[in-house]
């Protein structure tokens, strides 16, 4: 998961950011003990591409899912989540403030 939540292919990427949503969602001890390795690469993807660059938004459909499965790993594992708090809410609140940016904020 790791290596795939990096992958060139975006569709890829995205298909895996959204896996790690489902496992944690689902199937809670397959992430036990991988946590912030996860959510680290996971915020790696955190990040808007102007639709010039993105026409087909798969970075932007790589931030949406990145930013769902983090919050799924927050609820099945807020004690391992805790450390990285505020790194995953300066991420977020980046995006959100940037005006520059032309994204559906509730998705994030």
């Amino acid at each position: 998961m790791l290596n795939t939540s990096k992958d060139q292919d975006l569709a890829i990427r995205r298909d895996c950011l959204s896996s790690g949503g489902q496992l944690a969602k689902y199937c809670h001890s397959i992430l036990q003990g991988k946590v912030e390795k996860i959510a680290q690469a996971y915020m790696d993807n955190l990040f808007i591409v102007s639709e010039e660059y993105d026409p087909g938004k798969y970075y932007n459909d790589c931030c949406n899912n990145s930013a769902w499965a983090i919050g799924e790993i927050a609820l099945a594992y807020p004690n391992e989540f805790m450390e990285i708090v505020p790194q995953f809410g300066q991420k977020i609140s980046d995006i959100l403030s940037d005006p520059t940016i032309k994204v559906i904020h509730s998705s994030i």
